[in-house]
């Protein structure tokens, strides 16, 4: 199966974030991690393993994106504003930054999560139905 790890600069955030990509085509599946979770959670918990069939046939691509959950829904005593507009910063890294590179056409996303990546996923299928299809 064609993995990779990368890091790269968010315009969004001013800073780098990492994220995997599993799989060389198909329907493009965004994997958030659980909460307080990394990008290499969904590898090594077993998750990208058990979509093997379908990645390895080129029907799934998983992309497991960084996500800052400890920054902002985690940091209980961090003043509430900053931790929404960080998140609302980081929701944008996402949609503007991450899913066009992955854009195949007119072809539309997935998204998945457990925990508090479930909540990601929603937020994001629901927010922008334009580029995610699927949850």
């Amino acid at each position: 199966m064609k993995e990779r790890w990368e890091k790269q600069y968010s315009e969004n955030l001013g800073r780098e974030l990492e994220f995997g990509v599993f799989g060389h085509g198909g329907k493009v599946c965004f994997a958030f991690p659980p909460q307080n979770g990394r990008f290499y959670d969904f590898h090594n918990f077993g998750m990208v393993e058990s979509a093997a069939p379908w990645i390895e046939a080129g029907k799934l691509q998983i992309v497991c994106p960084d996500a800052i959950d400890a920054e902002t829904w985690s940091a209980e005593g961090g003043d509430p504003r900053a931790r929404i507009e960080l998140q609302e910063r980081w929701f944008h890294y996402i949609v503007d930054e991450l899913v066009p590179q992955f854009r195949d056409g007119d072809n539309l996303a997935m998204a998945a999560g457990c925990s508090m990546g479930g909540v990601h996923a929603g937020n994001f299928f629901f927010r922008r139905p334009e580029l995610f299809d699927t949850l």
